[in-house]
């Protein structure tokens, strides 16, 4: 009886430790109720930076993306950017000559959406700058761009207004996503 009683205590507290789940000062954990044994399957709690939180840890799946700043590198140069292959933005001006510019996209997670984001886009910060931040910037990018001629593009005025112009856009196609971008950065063309 003594015996049943130990192994069962130290069953139950192998298992309490399993279900402790840190976060560090940069990222949320997500928790999901996965059975909906003590509430609705699905449903998702968030929680802060900076801690260890006991979850269930089989009704309960545990996820943490990073809510620092990130930075999306598309540039010719394979050596720099996110992919090892050239990854510049090519745009057609209004006068029909192509620009090829290298741009950064400085974003991040907002934390009040992090369960939005792991129940429908990604489990990672990869998958979500793979499937919703990089397509989204390259098109918004490549849009606003080409409302100028190549003449205007070279003068410094215009084209600090038109990259201001593409973060408001940016701002506004990645906002609802709970995708906060911080700046962006036009640097060299070709």
């Amino acid at each position: 009886m003594r015996r049943a009683l130990l192994a069962l205590l130290a069953l139950f507290g192998a298992s309490s430790l399993s279900g402790c789940r840190p976060t560090s000062s940069t990222e949320v954990g997500i928790r999901t109720s996965l059975f909906g044994v003590f509430e609705k399957r699905g449903v998702q709690e968030v929680y802060a930076p900076g801690g260890v939180y006991m979850v269930l840890p089989v009704v309960n799946g545990w996820t943490t993306l990073s809510v620092a700043q990130q930075n999306l590198l598309m540039n010719a140069n394979p050596n720099e950017g996110d992919r090892p292959v050239p990854d510049d933005i090519t745009f057609k001006t209004k006068d029909g000559n192509n620009v090829h510019i290298d741009v950064n996209v400085m974003w991040r997670i907002d934390p009040k959406k992090a369960g939005f984001l792991v129940s429908h886009v990604g489990q990672s910060v990869e998958e979500i700058r793979e499937r919703i931040v990089r397509p989204i910037s390259r098109s918004v990018i490549r849009d606003i761009f080409n409302e100028i001629t190549s003449e205007e593009y070279y003068q410094v005025a215009i084209k600090n207004a038109m990259a201001e112009k593409t973060r408001k856009a940016l701002v506004a196609s990645l906002t609802p996503y709970g995708i906060l971008i911080d700046s962006l950065q036009v640097q060299q063309h070709r």
